[in-house]
């Protein structure tokens, strides 16, 4: 939607008709970047020019689960989860390319399980989980 010279909202208008989560406006104002089960998705600003950046071939694979602009809006960077839960930052050009593995969350101690993460360009921000519990003993008594 867009605001009207009166500061009041105009009316809202869909943008995908297949689906699609965690859209992400470019720094320039002009494109979206989204997920889907398939890969990762570009649109324009109007709906009426989108195309798939990265291709999710299979189930087993990981699949995107948020994408993220580069503060230059050159790259899109995406954190994807495997069939197994375990998790990898990746980044591709938003002109189009390979996907390029940044880091792959494989310690079992420490697992980035939550999709959501962010970029200045120069660093990345997430979650890491840590795993930890006390052991506790307790005396059965019969009755």
């Amino acid at each position: 939607m867009t605001r009207k010279p009166d500061s009041t909202w105009g009316t809202a208008r869909q943008l995908t008709t297949t689906g699609g989560w965690a859209g992400r406006w470019a720094p320039n104002g002009r494109s979206i970047v989204y997920c889907r089960p398939d890969g990762v998705w570009l649109t324009d600003e109007a709906g009426e020019r989108t195309r798939r950046l990265v291709q999710v071939k299979d189930s087993a694979g990981p699949a995107p689960e948020v994408a993220q602009w580069s503060p230059d809006g050159r790259a899109i960077y995406f954190k994807a989860f495997d069939a197994a839960g375990g998790s990898s930052l990746w980044s591709v050009p938003a002109a189009g390319g390979s996907p390029r593995l940044l880091v792959r969350f494989d310690d079992p101690a420490r697992p980035s399980s939550r999709p959501e993460f962010a970029t200045d360009g120069k660093r990345f921000f997430f979650t890491l989980g840590t795993r930890q519990s006390d052991v506790w003993a307790m005396q059965l008594r019969a009755r």
